[in-house]
C-alpha cells in the first residue's frame, strides 16, 4: 500500500510542502512531533506500509477533499 503524498499535495494546487503538512498534522493531534510525521510520510510514500492509520486517513481525506480509496494505491 503507498500515500502518493506528492502527488496529493500537487492536485491539490496550493503552495504546500511535506515538511508543511507534517506540522499541519502534528497540531492536529494526529503524531506527537513533526519529525514522526514526517517519517509517516516516508514511509507511506516508499510503499512499504502494510496498513493506515484510521485517523490519519480520514485527516487526508478531509484536508485534501478526497475519498479514502483515491488517497491510497493498493499494491497488485
Amino acid at each position: 500500500m503507498k500515500i502518493n503524498f506528492t502527488k496529493l499535495i500537487r492536485e491539490s494546487d496550493e503552495k504546500l510542502m511535506k515538511i508543511h503538512l507534517a506540522k499541519e498534522m502534528y497540531e492536529n493531534g494526529l503524531f506527537k512531533s513533526i519529525k514522526s510525521a514526517e517519517n509517516m510520510i516516508q514511509y507511506h510514500q516508499s510503499g512499504h506500509a502494510k496498513s493506515c492509520d484510521w485517523e490519519l486517513l480520514k485527516y487526508l481525506s478531509m484536508r485534501f477533499n478526497k475519498k479514502a480509496a483515491d488517497i491510497i494505491q493498493w499494491d497488485d
